[in-house]
């Protein structure tokens, strides 16, 4: 499938991998955890999203919440063939349920930052240092 906006233009930036700057914090929480958009529970919890992102200022680059595991579909290709399978592909014991693009001068400075966001358990990677997509 072609994407609309042309060809990807995938490059990679050493200098920007090297700097420590883009880091990648994945929201989890356990399945029980999870709330549902709407909700008095989901509305305090963006609350306190609202809270992390006002003290991290210019370092929150992007994010996003996601829906519920149920909403997802999985895409496989297989010798040419596109798989599709819809609904979570296998039980976990976390649920990702968003994220967010730091900004952060090295991995203690991003560790910092994912303490303070409100959720059980960040798992925090560095970008590669992909960039013009």
């Amino acid at each position: 499938m072609r994407s609309k906006f042309g060809p990807p233009n995938h490059t990679s930036d050493p200098e920007w991998s090297r700097s420590g700057a883009g880091w990648l914090a994945l929201l989890l929480e356990p399945p029980g955890s999870v709330n549902t958009p709407g909700t008095p529970e989901w509305e305090a919890e963006a609350a306190r999203h609202g809270e992390f992102a006002a003290g991290a200022g210019d370092h929150i680059v992007g994010g996003a919440a996601l829906h519920e595991p149920a909403t997802a579909t999985t895409v496989r290709v297989r010798d040419g063939e596109v798989l599709l399978t819809d609904g979570p592909f296998a039980e976990s014991a976390e649920i990702a349920t968003g994220f967010y693009l730091l900004s952060a001068a090295d991995r203690d400075e991003a560790v910092k930052l994912a303490s303070m966001i409100p959720a059980s358990t960040v798992e925090l990677r560095q970008l590669a240092g992909l960039s013009h997509l």
